[in-house]
C-alpha cells in the first residue's frame, strides 16, 4: 500500500473498479496490501492501460502516483 496519508484503499478500489480494473486485498502478509491479477492473456495496451488508471486514481485521491 502507498505511505500517503491521502490514500485510501476503498476509493483507489473504486476507481480501478469504474474504469474496468479489480484488486483484491493483501491477506498473504502482515503488512497491508493488494494484489493484482489476470485471467488471459495480457497485452502491452492492457498493462498501459493499468497503469494510466492506477495514476489516474491516485491522482484524483491526491495521493502521490
Amino acid at each position: 500500500m502507498p505511505d500517503d496519508p491521502a490514500f485510501d484503499f476503498n476509493r483507489f478500489y473504486t476507481g480501478l473498479q469504474t474504469r474496468g480494473f479489480t484488486i483484491y486485498p493483501g491477506k498473504l502478509t502482515k503488512a497491508d496490501s493488494f494484489r493484482i491479477g489476470c485471467i488471459g492473456q495480457v497485452f502491452p495496451d492492457d498493462m498501459r492501460a493499468a497503469v494510466a488508471a492506477v495514476s489516474d486514481v491516485m491522482q484524483e485521491m491526491g495521493a502521490t502516483p
